[in-house]
């Protein structure tokens, strides 16, 4: 994966978690990703996007890589075991700061 496909990739997820009401807390950690869903997790978007973009799905790629650094650096105390879905659910976890580690992770692509 270059450089620009993991950007494309956030842009895309960033686009498709908003406006705030399409992004849920709510989700296994094994959960089935549809793209006819209503609402998506920050692992479901991450993995539609993917698949989209590239036609495959990885889970240690340069964007997931570059998304759970970011989480890990900046939110420790929420990463768990699998940052992205424990950030994802975790109960102090908000919209704007969803939307703040999907830039975050974008402009240290860049």
């Amino acid at each position: 994966m270059t450089k620009e496909e993991a950007i494309q990739i956030l842009d895309l997820v960033i686009e498709l978690l908003t406006p705030e009401e399409k992004w849920t807390k709510e989700g296994a950690f094994d959960e089935e990703c549809l793209i006819t869903s209503n609402q998506f997790t920050l692992s479901c978007a991450l993995k539609l996007m993917q698949l989209s973009v590239i036609g495959k799905y990885e889970s240690r790629n340069l964007v997931m890589r570059q998304v759970r650094r970011t989480i890990v650096w900046n939110f420790f105390w929420r990463q768990g075991f699998h940052p992205l879905h424990s950030f994802n659910k975790h109960k102090k976890t908000n919209y704007s700061e969803l939307m703040w580690v999907l830039n975050k992770a974008k402009s240290g692509l860049s």
